[in-house]
């Protein structure tokens, strides 16, 4: 596959759904519908299912030196497979709700993913030339304690409904690790990145200035405009403020941050997996032709004059997100 070549996600998981459904009926005998997918980008702990216990199973994907991909259910969604597996009526799964998650519980599931998994290879490779994927060995972990089976990173998800007749409606995830997505996917868009089970959250904008006030006087304008702001001086950019930008939409850099050019900590920005599938705005008092040229060059979606002007930070930022 070309690096330069990228995917529509959607349409792949769509796909998937559609075909996943029909074999997932053949299996249990009894129908199965799929719906979805929806799709978010960002951190881990933003994407899991609201379960005190998730079930992660890991595909390694050939050619891909150890990435992974992970299908993540909460328990009782997994409950759900492994009884439609093993032949379990609906009024059945309060007595596998009780049972611990190993012995047939575990294999009725792994029966179930284990074609899951097959088929998002199949569609994976026939649809868009993609690596081989293997299902590897499945988890069922406390939420807060999942860090073995799914590392804390970013990731892409998928996230399905499915219903097996009778049974109440749960969710399926699909996680891609983030790096393996954007290669294979391209990058999302603030809007798309934000959006969560469906519902658009409140934009979230970091900025990226040496002037307090300045950062001060974008934080009351973006506000007034709905958005949520986070400020930080270009010295304060180290590991733990880089884990808080991976969850914004927008990082405003100035291109003068006092001692660094704001063009090579968006280079940095963009490298780093946490916050690749961020966008990113140049702001300058003098955002002249090359500043914009080599702001856009370098990555940047958009370039921002300095002072703030409340109507360019709603157009380009809020309505354009």
């Amino acid at each position: 596959m070309s690096t330069e070549e990228t995917h529509d996600l959607e349409k792949l998981g769509t796909e998937w759904a559609a075909a996943a459904s029909q074999d997932l009926s053949g299996l249990f005998g009894i129908d199965v519908s799929i719906s979805g997918p929806s799709l978010q980008h960002a951190r881990r702990d933003e994407l899991l299912p609201k379960s005190d216990v998730i079930v992660s199973s890991r595909c390694e994907v050939a050619e891909e030196d150890g990435a992974g991909i992970w299908i993540v259910l909460p328990l009782r969604g997994a409950q759900v497979l492994a009884s439609a597996q093993n032949g379990k009526q609906p009024e059945e799964l309060a007595e596998v709700e009780a049972r611990e998650f190993d012995g047939d519980v575990a294999d009725g599931y792994t029966s179930a993913i284990d074609v899951c998994a097959g088929i998002l290879g199949r569609v994976l490779d026939e649809e868009a030339g993609l690596p081989a994927i293997q299902l590897g060995d499945s988890h069922a972990t406390e939420r807060a304690d999942c860090d073995e089976a799914l590392p804390p990173e970013s990731y892409r998800r998928m996230r399905f409904e499915f219903e097996a007749a009778g049974f109440p409606t749960q969710t399926l995830d699909i996680f891609f690790e983030a790096d393996l997505a954007i290669r294979w996917f391209g990058q999302m868009n603030a809007s798309a990145a934000a959006a969560a089970d469906g519902e658009t959250l409140d934009l979230h904008i970091a900025i990226i200035d040496p002037c307090e006030e300045s950062r001060e006087d974008f934080a009351s304008i973006a506000e007034e405009l709905g958005a949520q702001v986070m400020s930080f001086d270009p010295q304060e950019i180290g590991p733990e403020a880089r884990e808080e930008l991976a969850d914004v939409g927008w990082v405003i850099l100035s291109w003068d941050l006092g001692g660094r050019s704001g063009l090579d900590l968006l280079d940095s920005l963009r490298r780093d997996s946490a916050t690749a599938h961020l966008q990113f705005a140049i702001a300058s008092p003098t955002p002249t032709r090359p500043i914009v040229e080599a702001a856009l060059r370098w990555g940047a979606q958009t370039v921002l004059f300095q002072p703030w002007e409340a109507e360019e930070i709603r157009e380009r930022l809020i309505e354009g997100a």
